[in-house]
């Protein structure tokens, strides 16, 4: 009798198992606190069994969405959303993000651990011009999708998001960017003060402060040097010229 019960229970679970929660108005409203739809600016549904967005393209003023850990598979519902601006959709069973296109505040997207295996499925989110912030992979939670696995998927993302400035995690651009640019170069003008001052320095230049291809990330955009970053430029410059001189110096002993 008892294992006869246990039997039933247990496919009865099987059964329960196989439809995922549809989000309803009354669910928003207790989730957020509100009301009303059109009052809810903020929803944490994550790790919900969600399968069904229902009505939540309602959310008129919605600035910020988790619906991360569910079983969502189209994010069609979410297209009305024109104020979204935070979209966390990681660990679902999304293959495609073409409903984002009219998302126009959307700013930062996590989309780790999904089925997206298509760059055509993302290119028309390159339409956003607030889109600086994608997520398509978290090593942390081992989340991720198929696009990740090719040799050219950063380059591929840079070279069709010009507007991108951090992709899974790591800044693209930025004033830390600017960094690396301004130093990239400084070391080619600091070559070219080598080839005019060699007839002062016998010893052949050590060449590049980097291994070859080290600045080779991507493209950066060209801004203009900031006071600091042109102090910085003569100080390594005069570095350089010091280090020049000691060298001279120690080969006349």
């Amino acid at each position: 009798m008892a294992d006869g019960a246990g039997d039933k229970n247990e496919e009865k679970t099987k059964d329960n198992s196989l439809h995922g929660t549809c989000i309803t108005p009354q669910l928003l409203k207790i989730q957020s606190g509100e009301f009303e739809m059109d009052s809810i600016f903020s929803l944490n549904l994550r790790h919900q069994d969600i399968d069904d967005l229902g009505p939540i393209g309602s959310c008129s003023c919605l600035q910020r969405l988790d619906i991360s850990r569910n079983d969502l598979t189209s994010l069609k519902a979410l297209s009305p959303l024109k104020q979204l601006v935070f979209l966390n959709v990681a660990a679902n069973r999304i293959s495609s993000l073409e409903p984002l296109t009219e998302l126009e505040s959307l700013r930062s997207l996590n989309a780790a651990g999904n089925l997206i295996a298509s760059f055509e499925s993302i290119y028309a989110l390159a339409n956003l011009q607030n889109l600086e912030d994608m997520r398509f992979q978290d090593p942390l939670q081992d989340w991720t999708n198929p696009i990740c696995n090719g040799a050219t998927y950063r380059s591929t993302i840079m070279s069709h998001f010009c507007h991108l400035k951090v992709l899974d995690g790591e800044r693209l651009c930025g004033k830390g960017s600017e960094v690396f640019t301004t130093l990239r170069q400084l070391d080619r003008e600091i070559a070219k003060s080598n080839d005019r001052s060699g007839d002062h320095v016998t010893q052949k230049s050590s060449g590049s402060w980097v291994d070859k291809g080290f600045w080779d990330t991507g493209t950066v955009q060209k801004k203009e040097m900031d006071d600091t970053e042109k102090q910085i430029r003569e100080m390594l410059l005069d570095c350089r010229t010091l280090s020049n001189a000691a060298l001279h110096k120690i080969q006349q002993t």
